[in-house]
Parts: C-alpha cells; structure tokens; sequence
C-alpha cells in the first residue's frame, strides 16, 4: 500500500508540473497569435505578401533544433514537428 500512495503523489507532482506547462503554453501562444495578427496588419498595410516559406522552414528548423537538448526520442520529435506545422498553419490562417 506504502508504494501505491508513493506513485500516486509521483503522478500527482507530474500531473501538477504539467499543468504549469500548459497554462505557460497557453499564455505563451495568446502572445505568439498576438505577434502574428500585429505582423499581418503591417504586411497588408504594405501591400506585402503574407505567406513567407522561408520564414516557415527557418522557424520549423530552429525549433526542432531544441530536441538536441533532449534525448533522442522520435516519437517526441514527431509530435513537436505536427504541433508546430499546426502553429504555422494556423499563423498563416491569422495574418
């Protein structure tokens, strides 16, 4: 019983720890969105194409180059990769 209550307060802490992680994340994408609509008005107000491939690669590559902080994990790489092609996506989708 001693090291079921143990796990459970260990899933506890992870559970908790990821709650902080997602209310930074959440603010942390408000601000981004935000950044994208301000970018959008001054690409319209400048007659300037919106969408940017090159733009998109370099921030695609400079993010997944963080995994090399991290060990190896495929799975987790793949996951970051979709999350992000999903931001991207719905960056274009708000400028």
């Amino acid at each position: 019983m001693v090291r079921f209550n143990g796990i459970m307060d260990e899933l506890k802490d992870f559970r908790e720890k990821i709650d902080d992680v997602d209310d930074e994340l959440a603010r942390l994408l408000f601000t981004r969105f935000n950044y994208v609509c301000a970018i959008g008005a001054l690409k319209e107000k400048q007659n300037l194409h919106l969408l940017d491939i090159e733009r998109e690669i370099a921030v695609m590559d400079r993010v997944l180059s963080i995994s090399e902080e991290f060990p190896k994990d495929d799975l987790i790489l793949d996951a970051v990769e979709k999350i992000y092609f999903s931001i991207i996506s719905m960056s274009r989708r708000l400028q």
